[in-house]
């Protein structure tokens, strides 16, 4: 179950099989420690993919963007049954073997690709609403998005000063 910004995090409805503390407990796993784990890979990864509930973020693009060229995931909840990566009994080809079939093309048709085997694969409910969020982030555009986000921020706060009078109404909603 992945956590986002605020990091991976143990299933709550997870096994412990460990005491507490101890390296078989439950553990969350943060930005940094992310960026630390995929850091040794002395070649760039051509595509992420986070098999885990809201990594698709700023933050945790932000956090890979200098590892990865593509980065795939979901920035809701995700059932991983569209993760079947070795085939199951009613017939359905394994991700894998239905990615296969694009290995010659580039790296952003091969991601793209398998964003639509997840969205054809998984579909949650949600209030009788069908929700499917699997994105794919090009993670080249990174600084660029950055600094025109800081930009838009910087304007937005410096014309706050306007719109004061309006702020403790808002708060009361």
């Amino acid at each position: 179950h992945g956590g986002g910004w605020e990091g991976h995090c143990w299933d709550y409805g997870q096994q412990t099989i460990g005491p507490p503390g101890t390296d078989l407990s439950p553990r969350n796993l943060d930005l940094n420690d992310t960026s630390l784990a995929l850091s040794p890979f002395k070649d760039r990864i051509d595509i992420l993919e986070f098999n885990a509930c809201l990594m698709a973020s700023v933050e945790m693009a932000y956090e890979v963007k200098d590892i990865a060229e593509y980065l795939i995931g979901s920035e809701e909840l995700t059932w991983g049954s569209s993760f079947d990566y070795d085939g199951d009994s009613d017939g359905e080809s394994s991700v894998l073997l239905e990615l296969n079939k694009y290995s010659s093309e580039s790296n952003s048709v091969i991601a793209e690709k398998l964003v639509d085997v997840h969205i054809d694969r998984e579909i949650v409910k949600d209030n009788g609403m069908e929700i499917n969020t699997w994105s794919l982030i090009n993670l080249s555009h990174m600084d660029d998005f950055v600094t025109s986000f800081n930009s838009l921020a910087s304007e937005l706060h410096a014309g706050m000063s306007q719109y004061a009078e309006y702020y403790d109404v808002c708060r009361q909603f």
